[in-house]
């Protein structure tokens, strides 16, 4: 979710503002970004060491020396970021508004919320981990529990969402996947049998050789 900081600023460059203006938040938004990562980087592979696998973050990540600086640094580019994503939004009476500098704004102020949650690690319906992957480096709050997030972000949402597969029901019971994502009863359900005739068309092969488990 983080690495978006800086493709976010990148694409507000190409939308709106005088170049020098708008150059000048961008490189901002890239320098904090990278500098956070970085930070947060080195204290991963200090306290775990090598690349790949996942690894829990440390309750104070963001709070110590380095990477708070960077992390408050980055707070406050993207906060300068949302601002001016707003006043150009705002073209002025004979123009329209610009939609798209309204979502970047409000993208902005949403890794800003982000950042907060892993700086903090207040919310106990989250794990938070992070990543050494190659030159790539990844912190993640994923909730325990997603079925408030699918109910605000996806049954709420304007659109009428369709969930299809195999696996919804169990003997015909949508109860266990009705709770995990949020749904009361007023999400129709139902099943449909199969096309295939298993009986016919299904060839199940077990070699004699294989060891013990």
């Amino acid at each position: 979710e983080l690495g978006r900081a800086a493709p976010l600023a990148w694409r507000l460059g190409e939308l709106a503002g005088p170049p020098a203006e708008t150059s000048r938040a961008v490189a901002r938004v890239a320098r904090a970004t990278t500098a956070l990562f970085a930070a947060a980087r080195a204290l991963l592979v200090a306290s775990h060491g090598g690349d790949g696998g996942r690894i829990p973050l440390p309750a104070d990540l963001l709070l110590r020396t380095s990477t708070q600086t960077a992390w408050l640094a980055l707070d406050s580019a993207l906060e300068d970021l949302a601002r001016r994503a707003h006043q150009h939004a705002d073209a002025g009476p004979d123009e329209p508004p610009r939609e798209d500098l309204s979502v970047l704004a409000r993208r902005a102020a949403e890794i800003r919320d982000d950042l907060a949650v892993l700086a903090e690690q207040r919310a106990g319906q989250y794990v938070y981990w992070g990543e050494v992957r190659g030159a790539h480096t990844f912190l993640h709050a994923s909730p325990i529990d997603a079925a408030q997030l699918l109910r605000r972000h996806v049954l709420d949402a304007a659109a009428t969402p369709i969930f299809t597969s195999a696996t919804l029901s169990v003997a015909g019971d949508f109860g266990f996947f009705r709770r995990r994502i949020g749904a009361g009863g007023e999400v129709a359900a139902a099943t449909f049998a199969s096309p295939v005739d298993y009986s016919k068309q299904t060839l199940l092969y077990v070699p004699r050789d294989l060891p013990l488990p």
